[in-house]
């Protein structure tokens, strides 16, 4: 079964979507717009955003989740934390890498499930 990218970003090129499947396999993109009003409240309006996608909550559960977070940096926590509450697990991102010539391509997948348990050694 095909992850879910949640492209909440740009669209991602055609070589940036090649690479991507290399690294992750088969997936299965759903556009999230991610377009905020600053003088209204922001966690209402990702939720929103999110909820937009038409994702069950079968889905979100079943299914392997790459995300493309948006620009700002407080909708991409606020992205991350509605994709952490809706799947109960915290999603792998994806890293775009601009190149010569404006392209983009794929930088790295981070998975947030990782990094959670080697900061969680610290503790």
């Amino acid at each position: 079964m095909a992850q879910l990218l949640i492209n909440c970003g740009h669209p991602l090129s055609g070589e940036a979507a090649v690479e991507l499947a290399n690294a992750i396999g088969e997936f299965q993109t759903i556009t999230v717009r991610v377009q905020l009003d600053v003088q209204e409240p922001l966690a209402e309006q990702v939720a929103d955003a999110i909820t937009a996608a038409g994702v069950s909550s079968e889905t979100w559960q079943t299914r392997g989740v790459v995300v493309a977070l948006p620009g700002m940096s407080v909708a991409a926590a606020l992205v991350v934390a509605e994709v952490h509450g809706r799947s109960g697990s915290f999603p792998r991102v994806v890293h775009l890498v601009r190149a010569e010539g404006g392209t983009f391509h794929l930088g790295d997948v981070v998975d947030l499930t990782i990094t959670r348990a080697v900061a969680r050694q610290t503790r």
